[in-house]
């Protein structure tokens, strides 16, 4: 773990820039389809949670059982 002030060395920094621009750009890629799900205008529902795609929706649990009926 890193304390305030320290660094991470140069050569760390050069072999791990490409691997954090990727997963940037994927979280970006990630972010447009959500916001494009949430911002557009044909779907007037309720918006999913954002971490689901809409194909990937949990299935409701069935109610619990009235109480006193067993």
């Amino acid at each position: 773990m890193l304390r305030s002030g320290m660094r991470l060395g140069r050569e760390y920094e050069d072999a791990n820039l490409p691997l954090a621009v990727k997963r940037l750009s994927q979280a970006g890629m990630r972010l447009s389809e959500v916001l494009n799900d949430c911002l557009s205008p044909e779907e007037k529902k309720a918006i999913p949670a954002p971490h689901f795609r809409k194909e990937q929706q949990p299935t409701p649990l069935p109610a619990p059982p009235a109480p006193g009926i067993h």
